[in-house]
């Protein structure tokens, strides 16, 4: 996303969403479907794991940013 995240505000609003500085530094986010996992770093540079497929993969990301009417946070992630 090449941006910096607050990491904690994203946690507190988003759904599914956890942050625990001192057990890891990423803020992870599971998503139910596609059943994969986001990870979101404070430097803006987020993993996705677990898709089963490169399409799967792009769809959860488009979900997290809000691009999907679908998508499982009502207003989603709107970043840049």
């Amino acid at each position: 996303m090449g941006i910096r995240l607050d990491l904690k505000t994203i946690a507190s609003k988003c759904h599914n969403t956890e942050y625990n500085p001192k057990k890891f530094g990423a803020c992870v986010m599971r998503l139910r479907e596609p059943k994969s996992t986001m990870l979101m770093f404070q430097s803006g540079k987020c993993v996705i794991t677990g898709a089963r497929s490169s399409h799967n993969a792009a769809l959860a990301a488009r979900k997290v940013r809000g691009g999907d009417e679908r998508s499982e946070s009502r207003e989603g992630l709107h970043i840049g």
